[in-house]
């Protein structure tokens, strides 16, 4: 994934591609050269229809940088697929704010079709292309960029979510300051550095603190960047959320299976289809609470409420939870603020839902509502 900032001037150019018939987008124009081929022209960005700021222009130059870089033919189809073979090989998101445009292009470099389990999807890999230098592709697309009018101004990476091991920083930031110094090689400055996310949510382990974080990022980017520090941007997410939510969920059954298992199965009427999927092959392991239930506990398997092998949501790993629990008994399940309403379409797609999301953005912007009940 290829995240980039462009502050864009709306230069008009000619290039020579090929796009799918009648799928040319508003702002494509259709041309011919002298030899009657056909071939796209991006228009100047103030006709472009809202929306669509930057999209020619990004798709032209992955279409040229994808030919330069693997040999690989590519075609483009409105409003955001860039095609190869049989599948589609890049998809490419724009979103104008203000005087700038955010691109984010995914381009599929070695995850092949059959590995993505659906159909329709292909890679440079399964185009015969062997080992590319994801750099280069990377530079050589701001280059092809700015010569269509763009103004690269940035790059974005993301190290992984729930990232814990803080030296994951290092090697993500040393490839984006050979970024900087190869473009500058081509007079392109670029001004932005987004380290993304990946800042721990506190799960069931303990989690380095969040300064262990900022000392390990500044170092890595002082290291690479020396006293030429670009503008740092970080995208904090479950870290900074995470714990401002839970999911308060109720025990619907308890059964004891035998077959020489003393564990107790715990059914709650909360699962992986609304609100947990994060518990899919037990990845993320979430703080459980069982208010007003204390005493000796035993070991349980956890499920949701479906009859559904895969709303298992706890099997592999332990969890304990009161000898004393029965049905009807409250479950808390934390932190949730970040995930567990956008998994749960009962809840988006509810006005409960929109009015509730509103008023947490309200109090993040203005923390005086909080005080005064606004």
């Amino acid at each position: 994934m290829v995240a980039v900032v462009f502050a864009e001037d709306g230069l008009d150019v000619t290039q020579q591609h090929h796009t799918d018939a009648g799928c040319l987008p508003p702002g494509i124009r259709d041309i011919r050269d002298s030899r009657g081929a056909r071939g796209l022209r991006p228009v100047p960005a103030g006709e472009f229809a809202d929306g669509q700021e930057g999209f020619p222009h990004v798709g032209v130059a992955v279409l040229d940088t994808v030919k330069e870089v693997s040999g690989v033919e590519a075609a483009l189809k409105w409003p955001n697929d860039v095609l190869a073979g049989d599948g589609k090989l890049a998809g490419i998101l724009c979103e104008a704010v203000g005087d700038a445009v955010v691109v984010g292009i995914g381009l599929n470099v070695t995850l092949r079709g059959d590995e993505v389990g659906e159909p329709g999807v292909t890679s440079l890999a399964d185009l015969g292309v062997g080992d590319l230098d994801r750099t280069r592709l990377a530079v050589e697309l701001l280059r092809r960029a700015r010569d269509l009018g763009l103004d690269p101004y940035g790059v974005s990476f993301h190290v992984g979510s729930q990232q814990t091991d803080l030296g994951q920083w290092d090697g993500a930031v040393g490839s984006a300051a050979q970024m900087f110094s190869l473009l500058a090689e081509a007079d392109i400055e670029l001004r932005m550095v987004n380290i993304g996310g990946g800042f721990p949510a506190h799960y069931r382990s303990d989690v380095p603190a969040i300064d262990g974080y900022a000392r390990a990022v500044m170092a890595a980017i002082t290291r690479h960047f020396g006293n030429q520090l670009p503008e740092i941007l970080i995208e904090p997410g479950r870290s900074l959320v995470g714990d401002a939510g839970i999911i308060q969920t109720e025990v619907v059954l308890i059964s004891e299976k035998g077959c020489g298992d003393s564990r107790r199965w715990v059914y709650l009427d909360v699962g992986k289809f609304n609100g947990l999927a994060e518990t899919m092959d037990e990845s993320i392991k979430y703080r459980i609470a069982t208010p007003g239930r204390s005493g000796v506990s035993g070991p349980v398997i956890l499920a949701g409420p479906t009859c559904d092998s895969a709303d298992i949501l706890y099997e592999r790993t332990e969890y304990r939870l009161p000898l004393g629990l029965e049905v009807g008994d409250k479950v808390e399940i934390r932190p949730m603020m970040y995930v567990a309403l956008s998994y749960d379409h009962r809840i988006v797609d509810g006005r409960e839902a929109v009015t509730f999301l509103v008023r947490i953005k309200e109090c993040v912007e203005d923390p005086s509502r909080i005080l005064f009940e606004m």
